[in-house]
């Protein structure tokens, strides 16, 4: 069943009561048999990439200084991973997974090191930790009703604020999201 919702985003339903994914968007990834891969992509870390540069290794161009770093997700939150534009970067022999015909997502420095230079396409992010799910784990949390599923669009990864991005991806279900809070506001 999960097989067939990656690439795709998990919206966390209004009954999600876990902090860490509450009201959360997460571009699912990859899903099998195996398990599951995610990254949360409405929630910011509280430092800039320019913020981090001395912790990265290297210069990170004017552009791209003032972009926040994302959290990705409560698993290996030390790790960053890079979500990018498929047009972003050149093909690469760096491992990446491809997010449908849209999106990548990479583990390199090296690509990172390229997309924060100021002639780069400014379409990516950098979160921190994933989100990920054993064997049958997230199909039991659909059948409980604890995520809603939407198939994959670049453009609320890449063009909606974060801060609009879980109201947004609720409204392309065909939902309001005050009404799913039991007719009060949306807000938390």
């Amino acid at each position: 069943m999960v097989e067939s919702l990656a690439p795709g985003f998990l919206i966390a339903a209004p009954n999600m009561r876990d902090p860490r994914f509450e009201r959360s968007v997460v571009l699912l990834a990859e899903a099998g048999e195996d398990g599951a891969l995610g990254f949360i992509i409405n929630r910011e870390m509280p430092y800039s990439l320019g913020e981090i540069e001395d912790q990265i290794g290297f210069p990170v161009g004017s552009i791209a200084r003032t972009r926040m770093v994302h959290y990705g997700g409560p698993v290996s939150p030390e790790r960053g991973w890079i979500l990018f534009d498929h047009d972003a970067l050149p093909d690469t022999e760096e491992p990446v997974i491809d997010v449908g015909d849209s999106m990548r997502v990479g583990a390199t420095m090296d690509a990172l090191k390229m997309l924060v230079q100021d002639d780069a396409p400014n379409r990516f992010r950098l979160v921190l930790g994933y989100a990920g799910w054993a064997p049958e784990q997230l199909s039991d949390e659909i059948k409980t009703g604890s995520w809603l599923t939407l198939e994959i669009d670049r453009a609320l990864v890449f063009d909606t604020p974060i801060e609009n991005l879980w109201d947004a991806a609720i409204k392309r279900l065909g939902l309001e999201p005050g009404f799913l809070w039991g007719g009060g506001s949306a807000e938390a």
